[in-house]
């Protein structure tokens, strides 16, 4: 079943509705839409404001894009910002925010790494060099 919604979801971004996408987001890094039609890896954090662990986890964020800025393409999206509601709708947004989920082949979800991990900046940085190689 997963396969099916990632190949759904795949889809649906590449057919058509990522140029419907609005221009502006409340994303940080590049925009979702630019990082899905980019040949590079992509690696999304989605955090809300309101979630104790978020500040480390854009920490973390920041400091991979310095280390891994030209291999792949780093977006940090705001859940709670209505601009956002767009890719609110299609990524598979887990209650135990910040997240970070990890796309190859534009739309092809490969790997989901959660709290625990996004907010370890050990942890999640081995986790994205292996993903970026």
């Amino acid at each position: 079943m997963k396969r099916i919604l990632t190949i759904i979801l795949g889809f649906i971004l590449t057919a058509g509705l990522a140029i419907a996408a609005p221009t502006k987001t409340a994303s940080k890094g590049g925009t979702f839409v630019e990082g899905m039609r980019a040949k590079k890896p992509m690696i999304v954090l989605l955090y809300a404001p309101w979630s104790p662990s978020t500040q480390q986890a854009l920490k973390n964020m920041a400091s991979l894009k310095k280390v891994h800025g030209a291999k792949a393409n780093f977006v940090s999206i705001n859940i709670a910002d209505p601009e956002a509601k767009y890719y609110n709708d299609l990524l598979p947004i887990q209650p135990n925010l910040p997240h970070i989920t990890l796309f190859k082949d534009k739309a092809k979800i490969s790997k989901f790494i959660p709290r625990e991990c996004a907010v370890d900046y050990a942890c999640v940085s081995k986790r994205v060099s292996r993903f970026v190689r």
